[in-house]
């Protein structure tokens, strides 16, 4: 069992799982274009290893997911631009194209840090040595030559990822005794998703269910009209 920090990078001929094993240190790729990429890629998330990403539950996962489903590349940026330019859920692309995200165990950096902002200047504000954007524009056809360069792009990021991650254990660890606790996963939650469901949890209410309340008397004081 291993921590993977893990990214995506997409483009209309180049698809790209990067990943880092926390322990070791190393970095690992996953091509599209290689035969064998969707069953590595099926194979990796059914292993017992915990998966770290900033916004993966909203954008990397599904395009992964969509992508091992048998999807082109092309297929696959275009449901990648889908997701960025209509903001769309997860659930919501996975219903809408018929495909299965997997349940893997994944903690998501991008509610539990302390403020919204892009992973680019997380890495500003933690003094990281390298900030460093897309080096191409994710409208390009990128030449096989330039592979390895798209690979070092993420390697930046996946570093970054990963000192975010160190740097939020304390805010992590509390989520996983609240998760112990209150028997949901809060590991991927703000502190608003998480106390929402804390208190649904204390009340025994679902969430999106309407309940009908019970009956007040209240005395509106004279200041209020």
């Amino acid at each position: 069992m291993s921590t993977i920090v893990f990214d995506t990078e997409i483009y209309s001929n180049l698809f790209l799982f990067a990943g880092k094993v926390l322990e070791s240190g190393k970095y690992f790729y996953i091509w599209g274009h290689e035969d064998d990429s969707r069953q590595m890629l099926k194979d990796l998330f059914a292993s017992q290893n915990t998966f770290v990403s900033f916004n993966g539950i909203r954008f990397d996962m599904p395009v992964i997911s969509f992508f091992m489903s048998g999807k082109t590349i092309a297929q696959t940026k275009q449901l990648a631009n889908d997701i960025i330019e209509q903001n769309l859920m997860s659930w919501v692309v996975e219903k809408e194209h018929k495909f299965k995200i997997p349940v893997i165990d994944h903690i998501d950096l991008i509610e539990v840090a302390p403020s919204f902002v892009s992973l680019k200047t997380y890495g500003a504000r933690m003094n990281m040595p390298l900030i460093q954007d897309l080096p191409f524009h994710h409208a390009s056809e990128i030449k096989a030559d330039d592979f390895d360069l798209v690979a070092k792009y993420c390697e930046n990021d996946l570093d970054t990822t990963e000192e975010l991650y160190m740097r939020l254990q304390g805010q992590i660890q509390l989520r996983v005794e609240i998760s112990k606790e209150y028997g949901f996963d809060a590991r991927s939650k703000s502190d608003s998703q998480v106390a929402e469901n804390m208190f649904l949890k204390r009340l025994g209410l679902k969430k999106g269910v309407q309940h009908v309340p019970n009956s007040v008397r209240y005395n509106a004081p004279k200041f209020i009209n």
